[in-house]
């Protein structure tokens, strides 16, 4: 857990990350490839050897969020906003402690 450092919540984090084949894309495509595989496509920026810089791709929380949503039927939709659910409690609870 790292609720000391005020973290995105995981599942809509903003950061953009490179995969091992050099796609860049939010961290989520590659944590959530598994179980929702159609997000590593939604959460895309390109690729590492066509990228000008790599400031300013960071995406806010509803842009995420409508990418998100496109890319997840309504019931997988609905198990990943469960778990954003979860964390965010269990977020509260951690900063309350």
């Amino acid at each position: 857990m790292n609720w000391q450092n005020a973290a995105d919540p995981a599942p809509l984090c903003g950061d953009v990350i490179v995969d091992v084949d050099g796609a860049l894309m939010q961290v989520g495509g590659i944590f959530h490839e598994r179980r929702f595989p159609t997000l590593r496509a939604a959460y895309q920026h390109g690729h590492l050897n066509e990228a000008q810089q790599f400031e300013g791709r960071r995406a806010s929380l509803m842009e995420l969020w409508r990418r998100t949503k496109a890319a997840l039927s309504a019931d997988e939709a609905e198990v990943f906003l469960s778990g954003m659910r979860l964390g965010a409690a269990q977020d509260l609870v951690c900063r309350l402690a």
